[in-house]
């Protein structure tokens, strides 16, 4: 059987006719503030709801969570709570702010109240809840929550987790400059997770345990990397979306990677946070931050590929740095074009190029004294190196002169420009095929 809930009624309140809600205004509005700074804790409370007004209590004053609890939760249309909500501050509050399945109909502000046993949100609705400069929150349990405007948490400590899990806030989530202190539990779980506007973990943000925003999304991530957690696996972000980032709190592809390195290590690899971070920066116009989230989300799924899938997957970062970076490919043909016109040089110094058409290979003038017919077309060895090394090009060099060991001296690089020669084509049709393909478009990116 469930207890019926406790309804905080003042004793040292005059009665007030319910069915006479102007009466009970003019009662209320009655009193001088001298009056009511004279009264007790409760009552100031009730008559500074009453008026619209902040509460300011002593050090040491305290009052009970169920009057809280209560006003907040009046009925609409009941003039004993002003339509500005409840705003105290400097309270001691004792016992649980149970709102669980309640709807608060006035917005609630807590300022600098201390509120050791905790908040209890779960299934509430709310039109704002502010707790700002709060030295001790023990814990606040909100899942399912369901917010209109925003959800503040300003400077304060929460001793115990914050659980978020499947809230919905139509405004902001503000944690900025507060320390969330877990224990030995995540210290917020916001598993999927609605914010409208932004999140913001800055300003001195600080927590002791994990921050889960598994499948959670948001339209903004306001933080900063020195408010991120300090070890791995104090991140996760499975599922995580968010509409852009804050132009302030880090964009650089080196910053954020470092931020998702923070997540767990697992036995699988999750694509999605790379894919997630890469499409808000490119959105935002950092395009060259978002091809390296990119590669770098290849990179760190290489471990997790078969042996020989990983062999591919070095070659085709080394060479085209997955599609995203096809100037490499440009800057390998250029090394291997260079290297082999330094190697057809050195060929031609130790007599290891010669003519391939056989009238002059035969010739006794080019035997004797290696003396080309005057129309013969002379060894060039860049050029040579371009039309071997290029597929679909012709230079009139390639048909006309050719590696040999038959001739020449250390016979045994002559050999070695033979095999050259056939590496050199090999690798000038697998290069020159990426370099288009990574040109055009067709090496799928994303």
């Amino acid at each position: 059987m469930v207890s019926p809930r406790f309804v905080y009624r003042p004793a040292a309140f005059p009665p007030i006719p319910l069915c006479r809600p102007a009466a009970a205004a003019a009662i209320i509005g009655s009193r001088t503030r001298e009056n009511v700074m004279a009264e007790s804790p409760e009552e100031r409370v009730l008559w500074a709801a009453s008026q619209g007004k902040v509460v300011t209590l002593d050090v040491g004053e305290t009052i009970p969570a169920a009057l809280v609890v209560e006003l907040a939760c009046k009925p609409e249309g009941d003039e004993s709570v002003h339509p500005k909500g409840v705003q105290i501050r400097g309270a001691t509050i004792i016992g649980e702010l149970d709102f669980e399945d309640r709807t608060l109909t006035r917005p609630l502000w807590l300022s600098e109240c201390t509120i050791a046993d905790g908040i209890n949100l779960r299934g509430a609705r709310a039109k704002v809840l502010g707790f700002q400069d709060c030295p001790k929150i023990g814990g606040i349990e909100a899942g399912e929550l369901r917010v209109d405007r925003s959800l503040l948490l300003r400077r304060s400590t929460v001793k115990g987790r914050v659980y978020l899990i499947g809230a919905d806030i139509g405004g902001s989530l503000e944690c900025s400059g507060s320390y969330l202190d877990g224990g030995d539990e995540p210290a917020l779980r916001a598993d999927m997770l609605k914010v409208a506007g932004a999140i913001f973990l800055r300003n001195g943000f600080r927590a002791n345990g994990a921050l889960v925003l598994d499948r959670a999304h948001v339209g903004a991530l306001n933080d900063s990397p020195d408010c991120w957690p300090t070890q791995k696996g104090g991140l996760e972000l499975n599922g995580f979306t968010y509409g852009a980032l804050a132009a302030h709190c880090g964009l650089d592809s080196d910053s954020r990677l470092r931020w998702l390195h923070l997540q767990p290590k697992l036995n699988y690899f999750d694509p999605q946070p790379y894919e997630q971070l890469a499409k808000v920066m490119k959105a935002q116009g950092h395009n060259a931050d978002a091809r390296a989230v990119l590669i770098a989300k290849e990179r760190d799924r290489r471990p997790f590929l078969q042996w020989h899938k990983r062999v591919l997957s070095v070659l085709f970062d080394v060479l085209v740095g997955y599609g995203y970076r096809p100037w490499l490919a440009a800057v390998w043909m250029a090394v291997f074009i260079a290297g082999g016109a330094l190697a057809v040089a050195q060929a031609d110094h130790l007599g290891h190029m010669v003519p391939a058409k056989e009238r002059v290979y035969m010739d006794k003038a080019y035997v004797a004294d290696r003396v080309l017919p005057a129309e013969y077309p002379h060894l060039q060895p860049v050029v040579y190196s371009l039309d071997v090394f290029l597929p679909f090009v012709d230079l009139q060099q390639e048909d006309y002169w050719m590696p040999t060991d038959q001739r020449g001296q250390a016979r045994v690089f002559g050999r070695g420009m033979m095999l050259w020669r056939w590496l050199h084509i090999a690798f000038g049709w697998a290069l020159s095929a990426l370099f288009v393909a990574g040109i055009t478009g067709l090496i799928k990116k994303e």
